[in-house]
Formats: structure tokens, sequence, C-alpha cells
């Protein structure tokens, strides 16, 4: 990522060693180290690396891209508006779709009580009763995504009784899906589980091609056929993200705000905020997995070796966030969230490249 020419969301800020928290105001220096420990994971990078090409053609099973995809939103103070008051702009930039993904709603109490407590509007997705973005009597918030690494592909050694895991051979869970097919019969598949998540080479030729080309010979002799390719992500966990969207909805402040953006788990976005008090902020939330082991998650890992296990996620507490910077503004359009020279967790290695953010600048 160019962090000299196009700039990151947050231009500030540290964990602090005393407080272990984000600190704003904190220098790069003061900061902690990586909580990643380096070098155990050299070998992986040459027994996989002939899966370079092979990944290239692994579909977006995740979400549309290409070109036209890419959110904005920003947040300026009064400083810079002719009102006097805080603006925020939000464009979460999705394609066109029939029916539409985005609805405007309102979510109005006769009376605000502690038995009603929702006076707010905005937009939502159809089905879903709060307001995902928009602003309440007090604050407003919007949100792009910050595109935070939260899955993995693991290969996996299988066999009929299940799947290899530190030296020992564990049973997979199995569940049945049906799946309802429009004009047609119902489907029901099988899911095989290790713990990793769910085996998606089960249900992808794609995948199934990147188990099957994975070099064998010198990192397992054994899987002459090569692997099975599991999933492992945050959104297969359960979460406390619409509970985050009626705290969103009822909050009053940045404080209440942050309170309610620590549940904001999965999908992680990049959270802007303003109030009628003229106070601007940004919180960068979400479930975003610790790896270890030198593994950064680029390249598929060895689902056998615990080394490579998921050792947790970022604190809340330390995750990035800005209120009141003194430029008087904020601008985020899927760029770089901290220069990661400062920030010692790893967010994702495939930030967009921080054009549009910075044309906004």
């Amino acid at each position: 990522y160019p962090y000299k020419q196009n700039k990151p969301i947050v231009e500030q800020g540290a964990i602090s060693p005393v407080t272990g928290k984000f600190d704003p105001e904190a220098t790069p220096s003061d900061s902690v180290g990586s909580t990643t420990p380096q070098g155990a994971g050299e070998g992986l990078n040459t027994q996989l690396s002939a899966l370079s090409d092979t990944l290239d053609e692994i579909p977006a099973l995740l979400g549309p891209n290409g070109n036209g995809i890419g959110s904005n939103s920003w947040v300026v103070d009064g400083d810079h508006t002719t009102s006097g008051k805080a603006l925020l702009a939000n464009d979460p930039h999705l394609a066109p779709m029939l029916p539409s993904l985005w609805y405007q709603m309102g979510l109005h109490c006769r009376k605000v009580s502690a038995s009603c407590q929702y006076d707010t509007a905005g937009y939502t997705f159809s089905g879903m009763p709060g307001v995902i973005i928009g602003h309440n009597q007090d604050i407003a918030w919007g949100l792009t995504n910050l595109g935070a690494d939260v899955t993995d592909l693991f290969l996996e050694k299988v066999s009929d009784d299940g799947y290899l895991y530190d030296g020992e051979t564990k049973p997979f869970k199995t569940r049945e899906e049906t799946i309802k097919v429009a004009g047609g019969r119902d489907r029901t598949i099988t899911v095989r589980e290790t713990n990793n998540g769910p085996l998606v080479s089960d249900r992808s030729k794609e995948l199934d091609k990147v188990g099957q080309k994975a070099p064998v010979s010198n990192a397992a002799p054994d899987r002459a056929d090569g692997y099975a390719v599991a999933l492992k992500w945050t959104a297969l966990q359960p979460g406390k993200s619409m509970d985050a969207v009626f705290a969103l909805n009822r909050a009053k402040d940045f404080t209440t705000f942050r309170a309610a953006a620590q549940n904001f788990e999965v999908p992680s976005q990049n959270l802007i905020y303003a109030d009628t008090e003229g106070n601007i902020g940004y919180q960068a939330p979400g479930k975003i997995p610790v790896r270890s082991a030198g593994f950064d998650g680029t390249a598929p890992a060895p689902g056998w070796d615990p080394k490579y296990a998921w050792k947790g996620y970022i604190p809340f507490d330390e995750l990035p966030y800005e209120y009141n910077p003194d430029r008087g503004y904020i601008v985020t359009a899927n760029q770089a969230v901290i220069d990661e020279k400062k920030y010692p967790y790893l967010l994702t290695k495939d930030w967009g490249y921080g054009a549009r953010s910075q044309r906004i600048n």
C-alpha cells in the first residue's frame, strides 16, 4: 500500500504499552510489538508456493468484486461547513439489483421511553427491523467495507475416518442441509466439517482443484491425491452484529457509539460518526483473527498443524479509532486503516490502493 502517496484512514495513534488500549495520541515508538511470532512459517512458503497459479482460479465466493465496486464515506466538522455543523456523507456503492439490497426506513416510537427507545431513520436490508445506516436525534453514522482478512483456507489430510489434527484422526462433524430450489426439487447435501470449518472442496470444483494441485511430495508424501480444503470464516460463528445495529440506533454520543460498535463483529466495517454537538469520529470494529507462526493468511495453511490455528481475536480496545482529529475530517473509501508500521496486528494484506480516498481527501 502506498502510504506516502495515499493516506490511511487513521493518521496517528498507537497501542499504549501502559493501558494496552489504542490511544489516538500515542506515537508508534510507544506501542507494543507484534503479538504474532515470526519465523516458524518459513517452510510453509516453499511448500505451498506452487499454489499461487491455482489460487487465481478461485471465484469470488464471498461477494462481488471488480471495477465499480467500492464504497466511500466522509465526515467533516463545523470548521469546514457553511452551517458550522458537522456533516456526514456515505455511499455504500453496492451494485444495483432487483429486489434492491437497501430500503429506506424509519423506526419511530410515538414517545421515546425505556420500553420504546427508537427514533431513527435511514437505510436497512429487506426484512431487518433495525436501521443499518442512518441517524437519530443525536448522532449520525455511516459505514464502508473495512476489508479485514477474516477468512482462511486450510488444507486438510482426510480419510474415510475423519481428518488429521496434531497427529490424531478426528471425526468429521456432519450435518444435512436442504436447499430450496425455485421451480425445482429440493436438494439435500451433506456438509463435512473439521475444526477449521466446513470442507468447501466438497462443493466447489475450483477449490477441489486447489487441493488436488497442492504440492504434496515434500509436504505430505502420504497424500499423493492431494488435500481437502476447509474454510475458516468468522461469519460461520455465532455473533452479536444485530445487537450492535440496535445499539447504534439508540446511541447518544461517541461513548455509546463505540460501545455499540464493540458487537459489530461481522462483516468488519469502517464506522464513521457525527453528532449534533459538532463532534466527529471513526471506529474500526470487527472480529479479526490473530494468526500465529508467521502465517499471514495469504496462502492456505496446513490444517493438521496446531501451530497455524487462530490464536484468538484482536481485542476491541486495541482496534484503531479517531475522535475530533485536528485536521477536521475523516475519509474512508476502502483504503488502509492505519500504517502497518504503526500497528502491531495484521488487519489485511489486501487494501484498496487509496486512489479514491485520496481524491476525497
